[in-house]
């Protein structure tokens, strides 16, 4: 109610209590005395680290040295191996043995030996008068390449009837026909008789063979060829 005063407070209630201002902080004393106010230090920034080119300079120095000695060892390495490959290539094999032959082997043929030529003869005998083959083989039994010469200037057929000498292929004819043959190689050839008279230089001779039986005889280089000595008859 209004008009009222309040009368004491009891003592179980406390005060309220009055708190002071805070202190505010002095202000710095003004002139000479003052202390001066201290910067702080500035932090020095960190130097980059200078290369460290001698470390270089060395280090290339052994990877060129170990270049240098890798090649040279290579090389050494190269160079035995090639020469131990040509070694082996040009050595001859000690295994290999070269038999001696009895004739020299030489860039151009030679004429054959008739001690190792084996030869066959045949006669085709048909009428008097009329052309007769007179089939020939010569074979080389020798171990090297010879020459055969099958022409009228070697090789000579004379047909004859008794003691009458009838004719010859080298009455008209002195060619020369070399036949190369290998070792163990034959060849076969067909002389003709062409069923007349001849005589030596190749004289006319008119008589005409008659029928009747005839012997023929074969020469090589003047060498009688006994597988030559044939008889035919004539119709």
């Amino acid at each position: 109610m209004a008009g009222k005063t309040q009368g004491p407070p009891s003592r179980g209630s406390r005060a309220p209590s009055q708190r002071k201002p805070a202190a505010r902080p002095a202000a710095p004393a003004s002139g000479r005395g003052a202390a001066p106010t201290k910067k702080p230090a500035a932090q020095k920034k960190p130097q980059p680290k200078k290369p460290n080119y001698a470390a270089r300079r060395i280090l290339a120095l052994v990877l060129i040295a170990g270049v240098i000695t890798a090649a040279v060892f290579g090389g050494i390495w190269l160079f035995g191996f090639v020469k131990t490959v040509l070694s082996d290539r040009l050595s001859p094999d000690p295994t290999v043995t070269v038999e001696p032959t009895d004739a020299p082997f030489t860039d151009q043929p030679t004429a054959c030996d008739l001690n190792v030529t084996e030869w066959t003869f045949s006669v085709d005998a048909g009428e008097a008068g009329a052309k007769t083959n007179i089939p020939f083989t010569v074979t080389n039994n020798g171990e090297i390449p010879c020459l055969i010469n099958s022409g009228a200037s070697s090789l000579v057929l004379t047909v004859t009837s008794g003691d009458d000498r009838i004719w010859s292929n080298a009455d008209c004819s002195n060619d020369d026909l070399q036949l190369l043959l290998g070792a163990g190689d034959s060849t076969e050839r067909w002389p003709v008789w062409a069923g007349n008279r001849s005589a030596p230089g190749c004289t006319k001779v008119d008589a005409v063979p008659e029928a009747g039986t005839y012997r023929l005889q074969v020469t090589y280089n003047g060498i009688e060829i006994p597988e030559g000595d044939k008889t035919f008859e004539l119709k």
